[in-house]
């Protein structure tokens, strides 16, 4: 019993002595001030809470994307997409030089036809004028006319229309000839002197692509008979080159 009590009050003397202690403990500047007013010296408390707090502001902001693609880790990627970019500026510079060539092989085979060797008859006989032309393919290959006509007007008034038939095939060098006659008035054929306008046009396929070529024919023609022998002759003078391809040129660059 008398133990009991003795342990009683040695755990009661124990545990009012501790509060102290841990007082003194969680509040180091109770003492630091008292100290600091004992010794008669000003003490400035610096806060160090909201420098911390920024610091862990900016380690919580995410990394920018530039600099998350510039990593040491990306840089085989980055490679990668580069050699990418090359191949296919590689590629469309060699499809280029393939359309060139094909575009080359492909003009070897293009084709036309032309108008040659205008005359007339030595003079128009009962106010008629026959007019005579040869139509020539100057290519390699032979080539079959889908379509073909040409027109004859004075001041805007027709004298006289040439259809050729459909599918006309012509070699290569050798001549059609085209005929037609054209009918004067009194006052024409006694004047000596005639010019007509001269519109037609000519189509076809175009051997290896194709595609439809239309030819197209204008300009001017003079007939007359010439003082040397007195016969009537015919001067053909065109306003475009009997060429398709090079028609389209003189239309691109009228200058």
């Amino acid at each position: 019993m008398v133990l009991a009590i003795i342990s009683a009050a040695l755990m009661v003397h124990g545990q009012a002595a501790k509060p102290h202690s841990d007082a003194d403990k969680r509040h180091p500047a109770t003492e630091n001030k008292s100290a600091s007013d004992s010794s008669g010296r000003m003490v400035i408390v610096v806060n160090q809470q909201t420098s911390k707090e920024q610091d862990k502001d900016q380690a919580s902001k995410p990394p920018s994307y530039l600099h998350e693609l510039l990593v040491p880790a990306n840089l085989p990627n980055l490679l990668l997409v580069g050699v990418g970019i090359y191949g296919i500026r590689i590629a469309i510079r060699t499809l280029r030089s393939i359309e060139k060539q094909a575009n080359l092989m492909q003009a070897q085979f293009d084709q036309w036809v032309v108008l040659t060797k205008w005359r007339t008859w030595n003079q128009p006989r009962n106010n008629v004028l026959r007019i005579t032309v040869d139509l020539i393919n100057p290519t390699d290959f032979p080539i079959t006319l889908s379509e073909g006509y040409l027109k004859f007007s004075k001041g805007g008034v027709p004298y006289a229309k040439y259809i050729l038939g459909e599918k006309t095939f012509l070699s290569p060098k050798l001549p059609k000839p085209i005929e037609l006659d054209i009918t004067l008035t009194d006052a024409e054929q006694a004047a000596y002197s005639v010019r007509f306008m001269v519109e037609g046009v000519f189509s076809h396929f175009h051997r290896i692509s194709r595609k439809p070529i239309t030819q197209r024919v204008e300009g001017s023609l003079d007939c007359s008979p010439w003082k040397s022998d007195m016969k009537w002759h015919a001067t053909f003078t065109d306003f475009l080159h009997m060429n398709p391809e090079t028609q389209k040129g003189q239309a691109e660059n009228p200058n």
